[in-house]
């Protein structure tokens, strides 16, 4: 059996902080936010499409997404809530490192996986755990001082107690051997899926336009995600 922990982990407290800086920080937290509850809700989804031997337990905190928890899955899916909302579980776990096992909530399962940096206290004979980035090591001027000091004492234990760390990106692998010395056997880079409404054929007409728009320059756009996908 395998299980997969469909939380994020933002129980971050803001003291004496400008409010610029604050606002700033509540606006880039709200879109990480928004993007990794969007993978929360589609990954789960797409698995539950192609694999149908497996039996899955997803493991929801109590404020879990409506369209994730009423969503019709098959018959090797389910799904457990947590007594707590996410982040009374992300101060349980990562910052009181209570030691009560994630089992106490799922009952025993073969693996357990996060998807999102952190990995509670699990008696799960495998761990996985994707790690998508170092940059609050790389460039932590970019981080409030609370966010930095809980990521820097957080991530560390969770990816060294994991048999497998999933990397969004070589640099990233590259960042967990040099900076964390983890062992490149220890490692997987698998790079993000892509949704299928971004495969639909674009008209030269449409292209050229953007070109002249954006001068030929490279341009990273953000679109809102219809919460259904």
């Amino acid at each position: 059996m395998i299980a997969t922990q469909l939380l994020n982990y933002y129980l971050i407290q803001l003291l004496d902080h400008e409010t610029d800086d604050r606002n700033r920080f509540y606006i880039r937290r709200a879109r990480a936010r928004r993007y990794r509850a969007l993978c929360a809700r589609t990954h789960p989804r797409a698995l539950a499409r192609i694999d149908h031997d497996h039996r899955y337990v997803l493991f929801v905190p109590r404020d879990a997404h409506d369209d994730l928890v009423h969503f019709a899955w098959p018959a090797n899916f389910s799904i457990r809530h947590a007594p707590l909302t996410e982040r009374y579980l992300a101060a349980l776990w990562h910052r009181a490192r209570a030691p009560l096992p994630v089992e106490t909530f799922i009952g025993a399962v073969d693996v357990f996986y996060s998807p999102d940096f952190l990995l509670p206290p699990t008696r799960a004979r495998r761990k996985i755990v994707t790690v998508h980035d170092l940059s609050y090591v790389r460039v932590p001027e970019c981080f409030p001082a609370p966010l930095l000091n809980y990521l820097n004492r957080a991530v560390p234990p969770s990816v060294k107690r994991a048999d497998l760390v999933l990397a969004d990106a070589a640099s990233t692998q590259r960042d967990l051997a040099d900076i964390y010395g983890v062992p490149l056997g220890k490692i997987k880079v698998l790079y993000s899926g892509v949704g299928a409404r971004f495969g639909s054929n674009v008209s030269a007409e449409s292209m050229e336009r953007v070109r002249a728009m954006t001068h030929g320059k490279p341009v990273l756009a953000q679109r809102q995600h219809d919460s259904t996908a």
